[in-house]
């Protein structure tokens, strides 16, 4: 009797170290480890809004001489001027022979100022120079005034080839404090 007695408490004391390590395991694995974002309430707003922009070179630092700078209109989360730098560019988004030399890659830093701060993205575009079509996705790389610790990514659709008219969504995520 007594050794099935003692099999029972080992079996209960295992039973209890294996609940406090998932218990551990999952609180890391959901992010509870306290971080960056603890003192406040993260906030994810999706977005609509609109874009315009004109290409320019005065006061363009990019690499390869070719910038932008426009508006974003319609979500007052994101209302602001815009300036984006391109950084690199490959002709036939760098599928030589298998897309047209026309349709080029572009990568970039761009930024948004709002009346609550400044957002900064890092973002890829496919432009198809014949048909005056863009598509682009812009990662958010950083933030200050409310976009400190911002994360989230916007993606651009439009025409233009000089000047361009865009939609944009997506989701940005700020923090509450």
């Amino acid at each position: 009797m007594k050794a099935k007695n003692r099999k029972m408490v080992i079996s209960e004391s295992v039973a209890v170290r294996v609940c406090w390590f998932l218990a551990i395991g999952l609180a890391t694995a959901f992010g509870q480890v306290p971080n960056e974002r603890s003192a406040g309430r993260v906030e994810c707003k999706q977005i609509k809004a609109s874009v315009t922009s004109v290409v320019m070179t005065t006061d363009c630092r990019s690499p390869i001489g070719l910038c932008a700078a426009g508006f974003f209109t319609g979500d007052e989360l994101i209302r602001g001027a815009t300036f984006a730098s391109v950084l690199s560019a490959a002709p036939s988004i760098g599928l030589p022979g298998i897309e047209a030399e026309t349709t080029v890659s572009l990568a970039g830093e761009r930024t948004i100022t709002t009346s609550d701060g400044t957002l900064t993205f890092r973002f890829v575009t496919v432009f198809d120079t014949a048909r005056g079509e863009f598509a682009e996705i812009n990662r958010v790389t950083g933030g200050s005034g409310k976009f400190e610790g911002a994360t989230g990514t916007l993606w651009l659709t439009g025409t233009g080839t000089t000047s361009f008219v865009g939609e944009v969504t997506g989701q940005i995520c700020t923090t509450k404090r």
